[in-house]
């Protein structure tokens, strides 16, 4: 049975049942932790509400008896790290991974996506027809459009025909 922790950027991966220097199933590279860093290791996680939920899970599965939720957070780390001495649990440090860590799809290409030029892909603006004028509209054009031509001064109430 496996478990995985994270503290921050590490990730840690707690196993019962393997042998304490074998290597991990999930991560060849996993770095298998001496007790005493793992109990600086534990401190830390035990801190964490989430992972100390899980601490009592793996609790429960070590010892064996589901009285975990009632133990004190002391009593967990203590029987956690006390399997992680007698060998019954093995505490790995697993390699911090950037980026992808999934395999790629099987139609999916490792190489680098080409790109395309972005001015290609915005459409060209839509022309809007303007709305046809209300006849008062046209005619109040007309009125103002003959005033300015003649260049006397005009008031639209006075010269509307």
């Amino acid at each position: 049975m496996q478990w995985r922790l994270r503290d921050g950027t590490s990730e840690y991966e707690l196993d019962l049942g393997r042998s304490h220097a074998g290597p991990s199933a999930t991560d060849p590279d996993a770095v298998v932790l001496d007790p005493d860093d793992a109990v600086d290791v534990l401190g830390r996680l035990a801190r964490d509400p989430i992972a100390l939920h899980l601490l009592r899970d793996i609790h429960i599965a070590v010892v064996g008896t589901d009285s975990g939720r009632s133990l004190s957070d002391f009593v967990v780390v203590a029987g956690i790290l006390d399997a992680i001495h007698m060998a019954r649990l093995t505490m790995r440090r697993l390699p911090t991974r950037v980026g992808r860590t999934d395999p790629l799809e099987s139609n999916a290409s490792s190489s680098a996506t080409p790109l395309q030029d972005l001015a290609t892909l915005t459409a060209a603006p839509e022309v809007v027809p303007p709305a046809p004028l209300e006849p008062a509209v046209v005619h109040q054009i007309e009125i103002l459009a003959r005033a300015a031509a003649s260049g006397a001064p005009f008031c639209e109430e006075c010269e509307c025909e």
